[in-house]
């Protein structure tokens, strides 16, 4: 009896350790699209991460468009075409991942055909957008968490715009993991606003770059020219050379 008691008492320590072990793990959501360059560097950091706390962290990869109109949701629509196929979704988004920015109608199609996905079936699904009401719950779920842009990452209900370095998800995840007291957020909105500030510098060097001065073409005034005074010099001053000066000119004016 006191040997059932004793393996019965470390196994529930043991089941008891492993649920807290599984409670105590955080979900990082992250909340991306298929062009911005700044996911591509979110994905690939957020990996780094998991292998930093392979027990600590959970993640979460979710998708966002900003409206369920716009092209920009069709990679999302494909995506669950691709899931309808047998479950090609996974290979499908790896696909789309390995050639991000390249989301075409005539893409997406191409990559059902590399997947031999049946394509007939696959057209006909993105062109008359039939995922839609998947997309559309998927796209009401990441607004109800308050995304409005990407990348966004959200741990613990906090949310954190534009943040993508490897050093900012580790700040993030140590506070929410009870590793480190507080957390900058001025650190951390930092890397958020470097687009804005790099561009505003851009606009700022370019306004106070010295303007190249165009010389103004000056035009001389116009004289008029006396050609008469110019053949026969200025009107004399003594009576007699008056008069011939006088003459001449007369019939220089004739003559004219």
């Amino acid at each position: 009896m006191i040997k059932k008691s004793v393996i019965v008492l470390i196994l529930s320590f043991f089941l008891l350790t492993m649920a807290l072990t599984v409670s105590a793990k955080i979900s990082v959501q992250t909340f991306c699209d298929f062009s911005s360059e700044r996911c591509e560097s979110l994905e690939i950091n957020v990996n780094k991460l998991q292998e930093k706390f392979p027990t600590e962290i959970v993640i979460e990869k979710h998708y966002y468009a900003e409206d369920i109109n716009e092209n920009i949701v069709f990679p999302m629509l494909a995506l669950e075409c691709a899931k309808r196929q047998g479950g090609m979704y996974a290979p499908y988004e790896n696909l789309l991942l390995a050639n991000r920015g390249a989301v075409s109608r005539e893409d997406l199609k191409g990559y059902a055909n590399t997947l031999d996905l049946k394509r007939e079936n696959f057209s006909f699904c993105l062109d008359v957008r039939m995922p839609e009401k998947e997309v559309k719950t998927k796209l009401e779920y990441a607004e109800g968490k308050g995304v409005t842009t990407t990348p966004t990452v959200i741990v613990r209900g906090e949310k954190y715009e534009r943040v993508t370095t490897f050093t900012n998800l580790v700040r993030i995840t140590e506070y929410h993991l009870g590793l480190r007291e507080t957390i900058e957020q001025k650190e951390i909105m930092q890397e958020a606003e470097s687009e804005i500030v790099e561009t505003e510098e851009e606009i700022i060097d370019w306004r106070t770059e010295p303007v190249e001065e165009i010389e103004e073409e000056v035009h001389p005034e116009l004289i008029e020219v006396d050609l008469f005074a110019e053949m026969y010099g200025e009107q004399p001053t003594t009576f007699f050379a008056k008069m011939h000066w006088s003459i001449k000119k007369f019939f220089w004016s004739i003559s004219k």
